[in-house]
């Protein structure tokens, strides 16, 4: 197999070169500088040696004279320290400008006259006329060594401000020559990166356009060519061998979608035929309500018109108006939840008006205001179901809706303290059995149940489970 460069070591090639190049520059920056920050120091070094051997002979000049008015030791004494320290001076300037012969010179001529002073000095203490007589010479010679001090001090400062700039173009010359270096390596590598970069970039390019052409399903187009650089070539021979295996996938599928098309368009009839028949009879079941709750609320405000004002069977009259619009205008065979209870709360403030004070409810709805959703006209045929069978000989009826969620399922309750059922008769009647078939062909029978308990003069409990569906209608 050919062995191709790969591209990620290549980059990292160049990002070495680029880190060494950067490397060099700065070390050769760095030791330019240090060197020019050498330069400067030895030239100020020098110029302020310079300037001390100038101040050096202004104090000996004024200790001389002090010592004059008073030949004393101990103004003697002072004079020959500051003899010392001119010497010391002129040997630490000496060494600063030792490649300087006219500097030395100056120098060797004020260090001659400083020894001679302090000898002519310490020859005739003992004498004072002879103090007296070459006092005046020793004054006058440092004043002239002072001025060919400040001569020597700038006739260096000339020659070594010269040999400053010298070595300072110097070395700038060859920062000069070193960033030019640089330049030229760089605008090599820079070419070498354009390059890489654009080869790059034109293989992407071409993986690009055939990705382009399979997104389209043109499994035919020509396989990627094979490129210089190890990545690229593994990638376009898995791009290669990908759309091969799809190709082939592909063939295979709509072979299958051929055999499974009739199986299928059967399997379809066959649901949309059940759906049908399952609306059907949910239709026709909901419909056995509608006129089963007429018969009741029509005899119920015929007996109450008999004992009440026009006014209270009115509002009988609308109230039933509004059950029956709920339940014939209901969009679909689910409604939300709290719509179904609203029914239930009208349907017993409208029995509420037939037996007053002999009936008590109370409707307790723990899932008020979520959007659950169950079978149309599902509770108001229980709590019916309570006035049909629970009163009996009673003189007061407790009625309790209760609704609340247990895990998965809806749970809906309806208790009364009524006579009970017979416990041979749970079943219940037409109301209930309604009940119970519409729920077994919207949920199945294993998902929606019903639930009679009951007790014969004390109490009986309607439960209903349907499965959760948080659908709007």
């Amino acid at each position: 197999m050919k062995k191709h460069p790969s591209v990620v070591s290549v980059f990292c090639g160049f990002g070495l070169a680029i880190l060494g190049m950067v490397m060099l520059a700065l070390g050769g920056v760095l030791t330019n500088i240090t060197a020019q920050n050498e330069l400067r120091m030895h030239f100020v070094e020098r110029v302020n040696a310079a300037n001390q051997v100038v101040t050096d002979l202004s104090d000996l000049d004024d200790t001389f004279n002090e010592y004059r008015r008073t030949w004393a030791e101990e103004e003697k004494l002072v004079y020959q320290a500051y003899c010392d320290q001119l010497n010391q001076d002129l040997t630490d300037y000496s060494a600063l400008c030792a490649e300087v012969s006219s500097t030395q010179n100056y120098i060797r001529r004020i260090r001659n006259f400083n020894e001679y002073q302090q000898e002519l000095v310490n020859t005739v203490s003992e004498n004072p006329e002879q103090l007296y007589a070459i006092s005046g010479y020793i004054s006058t010679a440092i004043k002239l060594h002072q001025q060919q001090a400040r001569e020597m001090a700038q006739t260096d400062l000339s020659v070594s401000s010269a040999e400053f700039e010298d070595a300072y173009s110097a070395l700038r010359g060859r920062i000069l020559v070193i960033l030019a270096a640089l330049a030229i390596l760089a605008l090599a590598l820079l070419t070498l990166m354009l390059k890489t970069y654009w080869s790059t970039v034109r293989i992407l390019a071409d993986v690009d356009r055939h990705f382009q052409e399979l997104s389209q399903a043109r499994w035919d187009v020509p396989d990627l060519a094979e490129s210089g650089w190890r990545e690229f070539a593994m990638l376009s021979g898995m791009i290669n061998t990908l759309k091969h295996r799809i190709k082939e996938y592909i063939g295979q599928i709509e072979a299958k979608a051929q055999l499974e098309k009739q199986l299928h368009k059967e399997r379809l009839l066959n649901e949309q035929q059940h759906s049908m028949l399952v609306t059907a009879q949910m239709s026709a079941l909901r419909a056995q309500v509608n006129p089963h709750f007429l018969f009741n609320a029509l005899n119920l405000i015929g007996v109450t018109a008999l004992v009440e004002s026009s006014e209270s069977v009115m509002q009988m009259v609308e109230s039933v108006g509004n059950i029956l619009r709920y339940s014939l205008y209901s969009n679909g065979i689910m409604t939300l939840l709290d719509d179904e209870v609203e029914i239930v709360r009208q349907y017993l403030s409208l029995q509420k008006r037939r037996f007053g004070d002999m009936l008590t409810t109370e409707v307790r709805n723990e899932l008020e205001g979520e959007d659950y959703t169950i079978p149309s006209m599902t509770i108001q045929p229980l709590v019916e179901n309570c006035f049909k069978h629970a009163f009996g000989n009673k003189k007061q009826l407790h009625i309790r809706v209760f609704i609340a969620l247990d895990e998965d399922d809806i749970q809906i309750s309806v208790t009364d303290n009524g006579v009970g059922f017979d416990p041979k008769h749970k079943t219940g009647g037409i109301g209930l059995n309604n009940i119970r078939r519409r729920l077994a062909l919207q949920y199945g029978e294993e998902r929606a149940r019903m639930e009679i308990e009951s007790e014969p003069d004390k109490f009986s409990t309607v439960t209903l489970y349907i499965p959760v569906d948080k659908e709007k209608v």
